[in-house]
Order: structure tokens, then C-alpha cells, then sequence
């Protein structure tokens, strides 16, 4: 992780306007900080996010970071609210769909929106595992048992496939 931060961190010394860069820094950071439980790093992460967008306004994947940063910090609303613009940026994004959905159940206790949230991510990618898993969470919870099992057989399925070595 401290070497792809030291990238880039290069790549941002070489050309400061490189929005992507300025992502990748945050997203990098964001995901350090929440493995180590620093606060700060998310904070860190959350400056550099807005640089990003502040560069460009477009970038799906800023406002997903960002998003998650704002979640962490327990800027709930505000998290949910990027989470959203990056859904407007990139609808056909399936990861988009699946860090929204788990925000709103998680953070909201949106357990319906949320599963048509998850429906959509693996509409656009079948093969997205973690949607699959998260999807028979919530249908047992909502007492959709049949529809809990079938997306959990899914999920199994693909994660075996992964470890396997034949596929990922």
C-alpha cells in the first residue's frame, strides 16, 4: 500500500492537475486508514478526493472514494449524496450500485433499497461475487429465504471458480 501511495504521490509532483492521481491518492488512503483504524488518514484521504473533484468534477470513481471516507467519518447524508452523483456519473457502473446499496442498508437500515441496489450491480456484472453475497444477506434478513439461498449458492460458486485458479 505505502508504495502505491509513493506513486502517486510522484505522479502528482510530476502534474498536479492529474485528477486521477489525486483519486487513486485518496482511495489509497482511505482504504489504508480504514484497515488501521486512523482517523486521520481518512481525513487525508478526504482532502485529496476533493482536489480530485475539484479537477474534475466527472471523475465517478472521487465520489465513490469520497463517499466512503464520508461514511467512515460518519458524514452519513453527505456520504450517501456522493455515493449518488457517482450513480448520475456512471449508471452502468456496477460497483457504484453495490457501494450505494451497502451504505444504505448499513448505514440507513435500507434493506429494500438496498437489494434492488444489489440487483442492479449484478445485472451488470453477473460474475461480482461480493454483490452476490451481500444480496443473500439481506433477502434472509428480509425472510426471502429461497432467494437468500440462491444468491449465496452464486456467490459460493464464483468464489470457488476464484480460488481455484481457473478463473481470477
Amino acid at each position: 500500500m505505502d508504495r502505491a501511495i509513493s506513486l502517486f504521490v510522484r505522479a502528482i509532483t510530476i502534474d498536479p492537475s492529474y485528477a486521477t492521481a489525486w483519486s487513486a491518492l485518496g482511495g489509497a488512503l482511505y482504504l489504508k486508514g480504514q484497515f488501521l483504524g486512523m482517523r486521520e488518514l481518512a481525513q487525508k484521504a478526504m482532502q485529496h478526493l476533493r482536489r480530485a473533484i475539484e479537477l474534475h468534477p466527472g471523475l465517478a470513481n472521487a465520489h465513490v472514494w469520497l463517499g466512503g471516507v464520508l461514511l467512515q467519518l460518519g458524514e452519513i447524508d453527505q456520504g450517501i449524496a456522493e455515493l449518488k452523483i457517482a450513480q448520475e456519473l456512471e449508471p452502468e457502473n456496477p460497483d457504484v450500485h453495490q457501494t450505494l446499496a451497502r451504505a444504505l442498508w448499513l448505514f440507513r437500515g435500507m434493506v429494500p433499497e438496498g437489494i434492488g441496489e444489489l440487483r442492479r450491480s449484478i445485472a451488470l456484472n453477473p460474475e461480482g461475487g461480493y454483490s452476490h453475497l451481500q444480496l443473500s444477506m439481506l433477502e434472509a434478513l428480509s425472510g426471502n429465504l429461497d432467494e437468500a439461498e440462491v444468491a449465496a449458492r452464486h456467490a459460493i460458486e464464483l468464489q470457488e471458480r476464484a480460488m481455484s485458479g481457473t478463473e481470477g
